[in-house]
C-alpha cells in the first residue's frame, strides 16, 4: 500500500509541474487535460474538494476552449464526486449533460458510461426500476463497443438481483 501511495504521490508531483508547464506556455488544451488528471490524483488520495476544484477548472477552460470532449470528461468526474459525497441530483445533472455530449459526439462509451452512473444513483435513491432500466440500457451499448464494460453492468444488475444478465453477458465475453 505503501508503494502505491508513493507512486500516487509522485503522479501529483508530476502533474503540478506539467500543469505549471502548460500555464507557462498558454496550452489551455493542455491544461484542461492536466488539471482533469490532477483531479484524478486528488480523488485517489481522498481530497475529494481538492478534486473538485481541479475538474472544475478542467470544465471552464473546456468550456472556453469549445472542446466538448474535454467537457464531458470534467462533467463526468464533477459526477462521480458528487455521487460519491451523496449530493444526488448534482451528479445526476453533471451525467445528465455528460450523456448529452457524449450523443452530440457519438461516443458510445462516453454514452454507457454516463447513462450506467445515472443508475447507480437512481439506486442510491431507492429508484431500482428506472435504476435497472438505465443499467439495461448501458448494458446494450457495451455489448456493441466494450464486453468487459457490459460484463462490469451485468455484474451489477446481478447485485440488485437480476442475475440472469450475468450470465448471459459473461457467455458473450468469454465466448468470443
Amino acid at each position: 500500500m505503501a508503494l502505491k501511495k508513493d507512486h500516487i504521490r509522485r503522479a501529483l508531483e508530476l502533474s503540478q509541474q506539467a500543469l505549471n508547464r502548460a500555464r507557462e506556455t498558454g496550452d489551455s488544451k493542455r491544461e484542461a487535460e492536466v488539471l482533469g488528471t490532477l483531479g484524478h490524483v486528488y480523488h485517489r488520495l481522498n481530497h475529494p474538494e481538492r478534486a473538485r476544484e481541479c475538474y472544475e477548472k478542467q470544465l471552464a477552460i473546456a468550456r472556453r476552449n469549445k472542446d466538448r470532449r474535454s467537457e464531458s470528461n470534467a462533467l463526468g468526474s464533477l459526477g462521480i464526486i458528487c455521487s460519491n459525497q451523496s449530493r444526488t441530483d448534482q451528479a445526476i445533472e453533471f451525467y445528465r449533460q455528460q450523456l448529452a455530449i457524449a450523443r452530440e459526439l457519438n461516443d458510445k462509451e462516453g454514452e454507457g458510461g454516463a447513462i450506467f452512473n445515472i443508475s447507480l444513483v437512481l439506486y442510491k435513491l431507492g429508484q431500482k426500476a428506472q435504476a435497472v432500466a438505465q443499467a439495461k440500457d448501458a448494458r446494450s451499448i457495451f455489448e456493441q463497443i466494450s464486453p468487459l464494460n457490459a460484463a462490469k453492468v451485468s455484474k451489477q444488475l446481478a447485485a440488485w438481483g437480476e442475475g440472469k444478465f450475468l450470465y448471459r453477458t459473461l457467455l458473450q465475453v468469454f465466448l468470443k
